[in-house]
């Protein structure tokens, strides 16, 4: 009878020892296959925390002065070409208001050109991609002929810059390039639009003013 409980016990110790090499044999394998995340600890290194991320709703969508600047395409003065994704408009817009929805009037549809305070959008025949030119200039200048060569409507507008942050295009994350433009803050920028529909381009050259003036249609 005792040999037959030392024997009883002599299989269960072996299974018991079996099922522990068979349990760290899986694990082996599935760390090497990669299904499994390794336990740092066993290596005998400290276990890293990963960082959680904010849900949307504890995270701020305001817009640093070190993003900004980290993502400005355009400081000052220049010319920037890019690519943006108009669904039948693409807005120049003080980021303080470029979230907000743009109601087109019949008459602003008319234009091609939605005029507010601090943002204005460009109409444009559909949705797709569209190359816009843009230009921040010193100054205005008389419009020429040849400058309206190649273009079939010019438009002009007044923008107030809050922030002296522009954005071109929408929203960051959307399709097409997204550009950010740094002017001069709490001042009026004059707009003069040159429109190409059939050829899908445009071209946005701002330049400072004193003073708003109304919108004119230039051609």
């Amino acid at each position: 009878m005792t040999q037959n409980l030392f024997g009883t016990l002599y299989v269960a110790g072996a299974m018991y020892a079996g099922a522990i090499a068979f349990g760290m044999l899986v694990d082996f394998v599935e760390e090497a296959a990669g299904h499994k995340p390794r336990d740092e600890t066993r290596a005998g290194q400290e276990t890293r925390k990963l960082p959680v991320n904010k849900s949307s709703s504890e995270e701020s969508d305001d817009l640093t002065d070190e993003d900004f600047d980290s993502q400005c395409d355009l400081q000052g003065t220049g010319s920037l070409g890019l690519e943006v994704f108009a669904d039948y408009q693409f807005p120049v817009a003080d980021v303080a208001c470029m979230d907000s929805q743009a109601l087109w009037s019949d008459q602003a549809i008319a234009d091609c050109l939605l005029r507010e305070n601090q943002r204005f959008c460009v109409g444009t025949q559909g949705a797709g991609l569209v190359k816009v030119r843009l230009k921040v200039v010193g100054r205005g200048k008389q419009l020429r002929k040849k400058d309206a060569q190649h273009w079939d409507r010019i438009n002009e507008c007044s923008i107030f810059t809050e922030t002296g942050r522009l954005a071109v295009g929408g929203q960051r994350g959307s399709k097409g390039t997204i550009a950010w433009l740094a002017v001069s803050a709490k001042t009026f920028y004059r707009a003069r639009i040159f429109y190409a529909n059939e050829k899908k381009h445009y071209k946005v050259v701002l330049w400072q003013e004193s003073q708003p003036r109304e919108f004119a249609k230039l051609l």
